[in-house]
């Protein structure tokens, strides 16, 4: 009975603070394209591919934090630094390493099968953190 109520608070506790809440899909597709895309053709919970020559070169979208800049990552190896992408079964893109905005809103997230996970230091500077 006594774990029960401790399984109840935590419980409480965690809808309390947005741990229990299920998150939604931000990108559910991911979109291929073989020409880049104009800055204001970027559509706000869109993912884009860009291939060249049959492999992913770019990889644009906006901001999830609502800021509208668009985010431009390169893909390939001769790029650095240079992100890798995942497309899921269900065509949603998990992107590696994280985003970290070094200019204007600072977001620092993943892209993990179209979610966004948020880390704990967004909104500062990449600059200003000691490795």
């Amino acid at each position: 009975m006594l774990v029960n109520f401790f399984h109840q608070i935590r419980s409480k506790l965690h809808s309390l603070f947005g741990r229990n809440k299920q998150r939604k899909v931000y990108y559910k597709k991911t979109h291929f394209v073989g020409i880049t895309p104009k800055n204001d053709k970027i559509q706000r919970k869109r993912f884009y591919i860009v291939i060249y020559e049959g492999e992913p070169y770019w990889a644009l979208f906006k901001c999830p934090c609502g800021c509208n800049t668009v985010i431009s990552l390169p893909m390939t190896k001769d790029k650095y630094p240079n992100w890798t992408i995942e497309v899921s079964k269900n065509n949603r893109p998990t992107l590696f390493p994280s985003v970290w905005q070094n200019k204007g809103c600072k977001s620092h997230f993943w892209v993990k099968n179209g979610l966004v996970v948020w880390c704990s230091d967004t909104g500062t500077s990449p600059k200003n953190i000691e490795v």
